[in-house]
């Protein structure tokens, strides 16, 4: 016969499962309260000129080196983006991670859809802190606090040029762990005073420095990350970063280490030509993380003061991936 079990026993078990239940919705609650807390940060002395020259440097950016076109552009325009073309900007992109699904949005000068309505200031917070126009703190994906003043005007001058295209990107959404480490995790980025001017821009390993932290970004690729904070967790340049294709989420990419470790880093024994030869030769793999297309179109002298700058870097002994003759 069935074992009885007794009613304050089955009481008790009620109200720990209700309690649990309870619990869990107030945290969830309170999580989605707190994740749209919003935040202040200095203002930045940045906004749009129309100096032609001026813009001319920001679309060289914002196609080249600062690869903004691999996340803006849409995904019907990703083609046009790893041929190194201009592509346009008009967002859609969807970045899907264990804490939600992430969306770049419409940077194109559109009032309703786009940037149009959105200060130069606000633009500029973004870029310097992580905080939108709305004052909210989103995650670490766009590592651009060190630009220079010089060049975050010549950014913002160039996207107040683009075309305006009415497409309506649908918002970032978190999930129950992303609104948690929006909420108690996230803070705005505290980059300290920007340099008014980039180094003088040449084959010199100070300009290399700039393009690989500022610009390019190498470093936050090219290094372990916490991927709920954006902390570093590993030695800079010396790569670790896993990466899963969105669509894909079973297809993994491991970021290599670029230091000069004669074992284990991948650009080991390389040129200066033999590293413009491989920027400008685009992806070996059918899917590949690194924005090739942008690179691609790198000028040879900001390729030749990345490479020296890389090249030069202290050797750390980290292996992540199996060297490969083509390289990254």
């Amino acid at each position: 016969m069935p074992l009885a079990i007794p009613n304050r026993i089955l009481a008790k078990s009620a109200w720990i499962l209700g309690g649990a239940v309870l619990a869990a919705s107030l945290l969830l609650l309170w999580a989605r309260f707190r994740s749209q807390r919003t935040f202040t940060a200095p203002d930045s002395p940045v906004a749009a000129v129309s100096d032609p020259s001026v813009i001319a440097r920001g679309r060289y950016l914002v196609h080249g080196p600062a690869h903004c076109a691999d996340c803006h552009a849409p995904p019907s325009e990703k083609p046009k983006v790893d041929a190194g073309e201009e592509a346009e900007l008009s967002g859609g992109y969807a970045l899907r991670t264990f804490l939600g699904v992430m969306r770049a949005p419409n940077i194109t000068s559109d009032a309703e859809t786009g940037i149009g309505r959105i200060g130069d200031t606000e633009l500029a917070r973004f870029f310097r802190h992580g905080i939108d126009h709305r004052g909210q703190v989103g995650l670490p994906v766009m590592m651009y606090a060190g630009l220079s003043d010089q060049d975050l005007t010549a950014i913002l001058s160039y996207l107040r040029t683009v075309a305006p295209v009415r497409h309506a990107v649908a918002p970032s959404r978190y999930n129950l762990l992303g609104m948690i480490t929006k909420a108690f995790f996230l803070e705005p980025f505290d980059p300290g005073p920007a340099p008014a001017g980039p180094p003088e821009p040449g084959p010199t390993r100070e300009y290399g420095g700039y393009l690989a932290t500022a610009v390019a970004n190498c470093a936050s690729c090219h290094t372990a990350r916490n991927m709920k904070t954006g902390e570093y967790t590993g030695p800079r340049f010396a790569g670790g970063l896993v990466f899963r294709k969105s669509d894909s989420p079973q297809r993994v990419a491991i970021s290599p280490n670029l230091t000069p470790d004669p074992a284990t880093g991948v650009m080991t024994g390389w040129s200066r030509e033999r590293f413009v030869e491989r920027m400008r030769k685009g992806s070996v793999s059918d899917w590949s993380p690194m924005p090739w297309g942008s690179f691609s179109r790198m000028t040879e002298g900001d390729l030749g003061a990345l490479y020296l700058y890389l090249s030069a870097l202290d050797p750390i002994h980290r292996e992540t991936v199996p060297p490969s003759k083509d390289g990254p």
